[in-house]
């Protein structure tokens, strides 16, 4: 079982937090930010899956900090999920099924989603074996594209988790991570679509934020009202949170 969040009496698991904000994404596609896209030069559909994949894969890193019991913590998750979203998406430019503009705004997404949070040191830490939470994350990940309308992104995930684990050992080091974060930020610097990299932010803070208050309970962060007020006037699509 790969967990998202575990303290005291509370579990959540890794793919119940990814679907409960896959769940309010499917019902957020006319909602402002999505109509706002569309005047930024990228489709509706191409961006909205954009966010599709930065939400599947924005806690994977996760995977490196679990134990069979006691608490859990994730310091510097985002930096491993991304290193594991780097691999995924230049796999998808290989094979043209995704542009290079498009994968910024996933990766700069999936990178600083708890930026504002202070939460930049990584330390990876885990006492379960990881090839077979890969091999779970990998099925897992797998159902919840074939039920969101990603079913082509289907066999390059299951290729690029394989050779991953084959040839980096599962765990990548903080060099590795360091020069995807210096590609991405040099990227950002110089490029047009800084609104895009940052609206997908904001749209992927959102989505963890709101799931995470509806599977945990509470608004459990002085952070939370500022992504309520981004959901409730740019995200919500007549919803009820």
């Amino acid at each position: 079982m790969i967990y998202s969040f575990r303290r005291n009496s509370i579990e959540e698991t890794l793919k119940d937090h990814v679907k409960e904000m896959l769940r309010i994404l499917e019902d957020s596609t006319d909602s402002k930010v999505f109509k706002f896209a569309e005047k930024l030069s990228v489709s509706k559909k191409v961006f909205h899956d954009s966010i599709k994949i930065a939400v599947i894969f924005h806690d994977s890193g996760k995977i490196f900090y679990q134990k069979p019991s006691g608490n859990l913590s994730f310091p510097g998750h985002e930096r491993a999920s991304t290193y594991i979203l780097d691999i995924f998406t230049k796999k998808l430019i290989r094979i043209n099924m995704l542009e290079n503009k498009v994968r910024n705004l996933m990766l700069f997404s999936v990178l600083y989603h708890h930026h504002a949070m202070g939460e930049r040191n990584y330390h990876i830490e885990s006492s379960v074996k990881l090839k077979h939470l890969f091999e779970e994350f990998t099925r897992d990940v797998s159902e919840l594209m074939e039920q969101y309308d990603l079913k082509s992104y289907i066999n390059p995930l299951k290729e690029v988790i394989t050779l991953f684990v084959e040839k980096m050992g599962c765990k990548p080091e903080a060099t590795q991570i360091k020069e995807v974060e210096n590609e991405l930020w040099d990227h950002y610097v110089n490029s047009e679509v800084k609104t895009l990299m940052l609206l997908s932010l904001s749209i992927l803070v959102s989505l963890d934020y709101e799931a995470a208050k509806k599977l945990r309970g509470g608004a459990y962060s002085p952070f939370y009202p500022a992504v309520k007020e981004f959901t409730q006037n740019y995200l919500q699509n007549n919803l009820k949170f």
